[in-house]
Parts: structure tokens; C-alpha cells; sequence
């Protein structure tokens, strides 16, 4: 049985090495993006850092003591134009390959749901590349819906 749990400083470095198969591949969509080997520390850094904070929540999938998921989530100050003064921010998700379909990222986004309500939060955002058919599925699914396009251009 797969088990959804808050996440320890001692899951980090497995958080980190299942965040690289994320890493690789955004850059194989684009290589606008940094491979997991630039990533990692930065990645590293910020979790150790915040992990025991209360408006910072992280949640891992365990199977037979290993992870194969997780779920990163904030509450964030919001943007002066908004109504809301604080908001939900589900900084990244990602469950390996193995272990999709089998609706544990529904758990996860449910208990991080959960949390967000018991903090009083009423908007959750995220981003997610255009380009990840993957990703962009699964939130639409969840109740997700585009309201802003992010754009680039290279000189």
C-alpha cells in the first residue's frame, strides 16, 4: 500500500533525485531550461530551508519506503491587484512514471487542498509549461483553468 505523508527533512535528498526526472524533462521540452544537474542544489536549498515552516507544506507518496511522488506547496503574499491578500501556490508536483494513473496525485492535491482550506486560502495557483501535455491534462482535470499566458522571446 502506497502511503501519502508530510515530508521530513530526511526526504530530501530522495525528493531531489526524482525532482532531476522533472528537470529533464522540461529541458527536453525547451532548452531555455537548466538540466537537473544545475537545478538540484537550488532545488535542495530551498526545501531544507522552509520545510518546517508552517506556511509551507510538502507531501510525499511512499512505496515499500520509497518515494515516487511529491507535492510542494506555499502560502504565498499575493499580488497588490488581487483581492485576495494571501493565496495558494502548489510550486511543483511530479509522481514518476510507474506510479501515475493510479490517482495518487489526486490524494496529494486533496490533502494540499485541505491544508490550503484550513488556512483559510480561497485561490490556489501554479504554473505549468504550455508545452507539458502531461501536466496541463492533469490539472485540468483536478478543476484547473488557464487565466494568464506567461510569454518569451529570444533575441
Amino acid at each position: 500500500m502506497i502511503e501519502i505523508r508530510k515530508a521530513t527533512k530526511k526526504d530530501v535528498n530522495e525528493i531531489c533525485k526524482i525532482n532531476d526526472e522533472l528537470a529533464d524533462y522540461h529541458t527536453r521540452i525547451d532548452s531555455y531550461y537548466s538540466p537537473a544537474k544545475n537545478v538540484r542544489k537550488s532545488f535542495k536549498d530551498k526545501l531544507v530551508k522552509r520545510i518546517n515552516k508552517k506556511d509551507f507544506l510538502i507531501l510525499v507518496a511512499v512505496d515499500k519506503n520509497k518515494i515516487v511522488g511529491y507535492f510542494v506547496s506555499e502560502i504565498i503574499e499575493s499580488k497588490e491587484y488581487k483581492v485576495e491578500k494571501k493565496i495558494g501556490y502548489i510550486h511543483t508536483a511530479y509522481i514518476t512514471e510507474n506510479y501515475r494513473r493510479m490517482g495518487l496525485g489526486n490524494e496529494m492535491y486533496d490533502l494540499t487542498k485541505f491544508w490550503f482550506k484550513k488556512n483559510k486560502i480561497k485561490y490556489v495557483e501554479l504554473t505549468v509549461d504550455s508545452r507539458n501535455k502531461i501536466g496541463n491534462s492533469a490539472w485540468n482535470k483536478i478543476g484547473f483553468e488557464e487565466y494568464m499566458k506567461k510569454m518569451k522571446l529570444k533575441l
